[in-house]
C-alpha cells in the first residue's frame, strides 16, 4: 500500500511539473447592429472586470469563432477582429478558441441577442458588449 501511495504521489509530482507555467486565457467583446443582424467580433476588447485574451509566454497562432448559427471560421492574425452576419430573430453563442504557439488554449462564449435585452450578451445596437 505504502509503495502504490509513494508511486502515485511522484506521478503527480511529474505531472505538475510538466504543466505549463500559465494557461491562455479567451475573450473577447462584440458590436452588432442592423437587420440582418451584422456584428464584429474583437479577442483584443475585453469586457469590464474579465481577463482579456492571452498566451503568457508565447503568442498566438490562431483564432477559431464558432458563431452559434451552424458557421465557424479560423482566423490566423493579423487581423484580429473577425465579422459576421446572423439572419432571423434569436439568441445565440457565439465561441472564441485561442490557440496558441506553446500548444495553450482557452475557450470563451457569450451569447448575441437581437430580440430581447439579457444581461451579459452582446445587444444588437447596444455598442461594444457584453458590458
Amino acid at each position: 500500500m505504502k509503495k502504490w501511495a509513494l508511486l502515485c504521489l511522484l506521478g503527480l509530482s511529474v505531472l505538475v511539473l510538466a504543466a505549463p507555467a500559465s494557461a491562455a486565457t479567451a475573450n473577447f467583446q462584440g458590436f452588432c447592429d442592423g437587420y440582418p443582424l451584422d456584428c464584429v467580433f474583437d479577442p483584443q476588447r475585453t469586457p469590464s472586470g474579465q481577463t482579456g485574451t492571452a498566451c503568457p509566454g508565447s503568442s498566438v497562432k490562431r483564432y477559431f469563432w464558432d458563431f452559434g448559427d451552424g458557421s465557424s471560421t479560423f482566423k490566423t492574425p493579423p487581423p484580429h477582429q473577425t465579422g459576421h452576419t446572423y439572419s432571423g430573430v434569436s439568441i445565440w453563442d457565439v465561441c472564441l478558441t485561442v490557440f496558441c504557439n506553446d500548444n495553450t488554449s482557452a475557450t470563451k462564449c457569450h451569447c448575441v441577442s437581437n430580440s430581447v435585452g439579457l444581461p451579459y450578451c452582446i445587444l444588437a445596437g447596444a455598442g461594444w458588449g457584453p458590458p
